[in-house]
């Protein structure tokens, strides 16, 4: 198949062009192995139709053999690599299907591998299948993590609750077990299994929606009519208001002030951790000088200077990097290069980026 795509880029043949209803131009790239597959598995050429999912004669003539069609369809199963379903997969991609952009683009899965680590992401088709320069890739972690928290919070929030519902409906004496219910469904989701997550995301959320400052999560009412035992008024739908901030190729969003991060930063906490052994070192006489501070955690004497500034960290900082709630921009390298860091603990979060927490 390799073989097969670097014979048509040396020939110059490229995908056909398109023009979507919005008048974009898509199309016309040098073909990828996928969009071979898709070829050399597509029964239209042995003269056969298909329509939803279906295989009919069709009326046009035959252009391949149907025995060579067929070993062709042996040796691509014989060639392929076993495809790990969500209920199998170490990480399944909880809102594969269901998360989209405001013009109703579905955002397909992918993932990258970097120092042995996988790290999944949810991107726009046209990007994916290399039809498009720009579109979303967005770290699956993240956007999970945002769903999965919203979703509790607000079933735990009976004010949310009860602004779903029909209360002309309803008695005061039944919302105590109503409450109860939706705890329940809270407490559901937080302890699903990472696998089992996806089937109840399936039923209880419609679509999440995401745009440049918001993320909106629309709910079932039909399902949570059935758990809740009452009627729904309203669609239940979930805003949250986020920034998007880049660091390179990776995306963060902010949300209410602060970093949703995918991971607590390691790395980030063992330099903060350096810095306080730096300074409680000096000041007891234990450590002698940097340079045999330096020579004990084997970094740079010059690195080691560096830290002196950071052992002087607002405590309120140290624990949002502990927690990882630190913003975005605040990275191990962001941290190295601090030189005039003030001593006002206030303007330490302004200095640091978090002047607008």
């Amino acid at each position: 198949m390799r073989l097969v795509q670097t014979e048509l880029n040396q020939l110059g043949i490229k995908t056909k062009s398109r023009i979507n209803k919005r008048g974009n131009k898509t199309g016309n790239k040098p073909f990828t192995r996928g969009h071979l597959y898709t070829l050399l598995k597509n029964p239209l050429y042995t003269g056969k139709l298909v329509h939803k999912e279906q295989i009919y004669e069709g009326r046009h003539d035959v252009i391949v053999d149907l025995d060579i069609w067929g070993n062709v369809q042996n040796l691509l199963k014989a060639n392929a690599f076993t495809r790990k379903t969500q209920k199998n997969a170490k990480s399944p991609s909880h809102l594969l299907g269901l998360i989209r952009t405001a013009d109703g683009n579905t955002l397909t899965t992918s993932h990258a591998c970097k120092s042995g680590k996988r790290y999944r992401y949810y991107v726009s088709k046209d990007l994916k299948q290399g039809d498009s320069d720009t579109g979303w890739r967005i770290p699956a972690k993240m956007i999970e993590a945002l769903v999965k928290t919203s979703l509790i919070q607000k079933l735990q929030n009976q004010e949310v609750v009860l602004s779903w519902l029909d209360t002309g409906s309803i008695s005061a004496e039944i919302l105590p077990s109503l409450f109860s219910r939706a705890n329940k469904l809270a407490d559901t989701i937080n302890n699903k299994q990472p696998h089992e997550l996806g089937d109840l995301y399936r039923l209880f959320v419609r679509a999440v929606i995401v745009t440049n400052d918001n993320v909106k999560v629309e709910c079932n009412s039909a399902y949570l009519e059935e758990i809740l035992e009452v009627s729904i008024k309203l669609v239940p739908t979930i805003n949250i208001s986020i920034q998007i901030k880049r660091r390179g190729h990776e995306m963060k969003m902010v949300i209410g002030g602060a970093s949703l991060q995918t991971n607590i930063d390691n790395k980030l906490i063992k330099l903060v951790a350096q810095a306080h052994v730096l300074r409680a070192g000096l000041i007891d006489g234990s450590i002698g000088s940097i340079i045999e501070f330096a020579d004990q955690m084997n970094i740079h004497h010059a690195d080691a200077k560096r830290l002196i500034p950071l052992g002087y960290l607002a405590p309120r900082i140290i624990e949002d990097i502990l927690n990882g709630q630190q913003p975005a921009e605040l990275t191990v390298s962001r941290l190295r290069r601090v030189n005039d860091l003030p001593l006002l603990w206030s303007e330490q979060r302004t200095f640091l980026g978090y002047s607008h927490i």
